[in-house]
């Protein structure tokens, strides 16, 4: 939005812009819920900030670390390039807290099959991802 000042002139309609895309399930309830008492005047954010909070706060993952720590047990390389691979990995690693010879392992047992196999080969052994 804020790339945009010239459509988003106030905080209402950075408010409205942002509630235009709660549509689906649980969100769109609440979303028209927080509409209903938006247009009565029981409910009012007074910045774009605040909403994304409330938003953040019911929506948002709570347990990130736990999530992204299972994300890096269960993630595999399947048909994508390396490259790819390696920073979602990555990314998950960090949000998880992640490092060190544990992450190397979880990260080689994520990498096809033949990948895997050549890294064992090499000498000496990768000791980082």
């Amino acid at each position: 939005m804020n790339g945009r000042k010239s459509e988003f002139l106030d905080e209402d309609a950075k408010i409205y812009w942002i509630l235009l895309y709660m549509q689906i399930g649980s969100a769109k309830t609440w979303h028209d819920y927080i509409v209903a008492l938006i247009y009565k005047g029981q409910q009012s954010f007074s910045t774009s900030d605040k909403l994304l909070k409330e938003i953040n706060q019911k929506f948002g993952d709570t347990v990130k670390r736990t999530t992204q720590s299972l994300k890096i047990r269960t993630i595999q390389q399947e048909d994508r390039l390396v490259d790819e691979h390696v920073q979602e990995f990555e990314k998950a690693a960090l949000e998880a807290g992640y490092e060190g010879y544990p992450l190397v392992v979880k990260f080689k047992r994520s990498l096809n099959s033949g990948l895997r196999k050549r890294l064992t080969e090499l000498q000496p052994m990768p000791v980082t991802i």
